[in-house]
């Protein structure tokens, strides 16, 4: 077996798909139940492939391929013991869960979600948040709500 060359034009076709999405404002969480977190502000978005004004928070994939996504949420107001968890929802299924946490003391918590995904093009993905308890997304400044995800393009 010889070592191949590459060249210019055996490359693939680098896709330049990367967005970051957060939560700029109010949100709480509902008890016990998994809600689309709608995240509302864009740090960049290169392909124009995440959507926060009708769908907030919807990725569609621009073409076939693996992602990459991560999330975080932390959540303030949540009971001793309170559980968060993140989960990746594909075409309006749960695809996977996330880290499941639990608040150690009365009042913060968080979770946090990474994983490679492969879609088709036009697959859609958004995440989901459940707290077992009314619970208040963080939003400040530095936002410890958001999402983020590429194209692995090789």
């Amino acid at each position: 077996m010889g070592v191949q060359t590459l060249t210019r034009d055996s490359l693939p076709t680098v896709v330049p798909v990367k967005f970051r999405v957060r939560r700029n404002a109010a949100f709480t969480s509902t008890n016990a139940s998994f809600v689309l977190v709608t995240y509302d502000t864009k740090d960049f978005d290169t392909g124009s492939n995440i959507d926060v004004t009708t769908n907030k928070g919807r990725f569609t994939a621009p073409v076939a391929g693996f992602y990459v996504f991560f999330a975080r949420a932390s959540f303030t107001g949540l009971g001793n013991s309170a559980q968060v968890i993140l989960a990746l929802y594909k075409n309006g299924s749960v695809y996977q869960r996330g880290l499941h946490e639990q608040s150690q003391v009365s009042g913060a918590g968080g979770s946090s979600y990474g994983d490679l995904v492969q879609l088709a093009a036009g697959d859609y993905v958004e995440m989901y948040v459940y707290t077992d308890g009314n619970a208040s997304l963080e939003t400040a400044a530095g936002s410890q709500a958001f999402f983020s995800g590429w194209h692995m393009s090789y």
